[in-house]
């Protein structure tokens, strides 16, 4: 028997670069969207020796999933490539680049389109994000058996993270928390109005998920007029001349301010005229700024709901907490999507054996039903037909049974040395092959 166990015919990896190995200059210089990258796939498995590829290109990740012949040691045909067809440096890359094989490439996926691995854990985009990189490169004709079933169980499991565990709920940003906070006082903000006092940063995050979340009209208002012009045309939304934001709160249901204001932009009587107007319907007030937009006496105003920076990190930081518990059962998930893949592509070891297997016994019944038949000349060819088929269904009984048995030891720890023997025992050529009986195909 051979002391060394056959190769693996096919070797996962994923390399690549993301925000935990990689500083955001490093990334944006190797991020590419559109036709560039889809079309890369193609390039590079012409270019370098991968059966099959995915491209994953995102503002926090670059990585290419693939399958190769067996290595001993980390193919490193990926970072030049890339970095040559970029036309990037690719030594000052080295550092940067990770590489990961069979199972830990699995697992690392399988994290990722669990948002386990992105820079805010949760996050809802990158499992859309990792199916669009999919489906590029099946368009490509890039991916078969291996990726296919990969990136199906990613899927699988992803979505099951999504909906057994509460990662993705609850905000873990400010501009997102008082969105929440809105949500959960008026339970939903269709055909709500609200203003965002600034344009900066927070301002622009905020407005986006506000618009997201359904809200009807946006004002935005800014001590520069043509900047709040320019924020509300993006959004649908109208612009307000800075003196004159306190006239239209009658009108607003959620009022967020982001200022580089140094006192208060917002006083109590000025929102207690307003709640007169709109005859004390709740409002949402998010003073975001620091130092603060909004009186704090704006609080006691009966039906004004008002929150500051500190209330909504305290919100944050909870909902953090809460995330990190749930990925602790994300995890375990993931831990099974692991198994029941690796066990899936453990077993693709075995089809070679059970197709050396059959085509050995079939070999042997074709030899000796030729031999009767020469003996046998004074048969019609139905009858020889009934003999043929005899023979050969007895072949396919005697080896059932084996054969899934064989199939049952392959996922076995010693699994490489159980085929071994069976391919010594019955002298096993590479290269035979035959269709497995019903019930024991791979």
């Amino acid at each position: 028997m051979s002391s060394k166990p056959p190769k693996s015919p096919m070797y996962l990896f994923v390399s690549g670069v993301n925000h935990k190995r990689a500083p955001v200059h490093v990334r944006e210089r190797l991020t590419r969207t559109g036709d560039v990258m889809e079309d890369s796939v193609k390039q590079l498995m012409t270019a370098c020796p991968v059966r099959e590829a995915v491209i994953l290109s995102t503002c926090n990740r670059f990585e290419v999933y693939g399958v190769t012949d067996d290595v001993a040691e980390t193919p490193d045909f990926v970072r030049p490539f890339f970095t040559s067809h970029l036309g990037l440096d690719a030594d000052s890359f080295r550092n940067h680049f990770y590489f990961l094989g069979n199972g830990n490439a699995v697992e690392h996926l399988l994290e990722v389109t669990s948002s386990l691995d992105s820079m805010v854990l949760g996050e809802a985009q990158i499992l859309h994000q990792v199916k669009e990189a999919f489906r590029a490169a099946a368009a490509r004709n890039a991916t078969g058996k291996m990726l296919n079933k990969l990136f199906q169980k990613a899927f699988e499991v992803g979505k099951r993270v999504r909906a057994e565990t509460a990662i993705g709920r609850n905000a873990v940003s400010v501009s997102y928390a008082g969105v929440e906070l809105a949500r959960k006082i008026f339970g939903s903000l269709e055909g709500k109005t609200a203003m965002v006092v600034g344009v900066g940063e927070m301002s622009q995050l905020t407005i986006g998920h506000l618009v997201d979340h359904g809200v009807r009209h946006v004002l935005v208002t800014n001590r520069t007029y043509q900047n709040a012009v320019n924020l509300a045309a993006r959004h649908g939304g109208e612009a307000v001349e800075f003196e004159r934001f306190p006239e239209r709160l009658a009108e607003v249901d959620i009022l967020i301010s982001s200022t580089a204001a140094s006192g208060y932009i917002l006083r109590a009587e000025e929102v207690r005229r307003a709640m007169a107007r709109r005859k004390q319907q709740p409002v949402l007030m998010v003073d975001i700024a620091v130092p603060r937009d909004i009186e704090p006496e704006v609080g006691n105003v009966s039906n004004v709901y008002l929150y500051n920076i500190d209330d909504l990190q305290n919100v944050v930081d909870h909902n953090v907490g809460e995330r990190e518990q749930a990925a602790l059962q994300a995890r375990r998930i993931v831990q099974e999507g692991k198994t029941e893949f690796l066990e899936w592509l453990q077993s693709l070891q075995v089809v070679p054996v059970i197709e050396g297997l059959m085509a050995r016994a079939e070999q042997i019944a074709d030899d000796e039903l030729a031999k009767a038949m020469a003996r046998l000349s004074g048969l019609s060819e139905h009858d020889r037909n009934i003999v043929r088929a005899a023979l050969r269904g007895t072949t396919h009984k005697m080896l059932h049974a084996p054969l899934k048995n064989l199939k049952r030891l392959s996922q076995e720890s010693n699994a490489a040395q159980t085929l071994d023997l069976v391919r010594d025992l019955f002298e096993l050529k590479p290269g035979q092959q035959a269709a497995a009986p019903e019930g024991v195909k791979g």
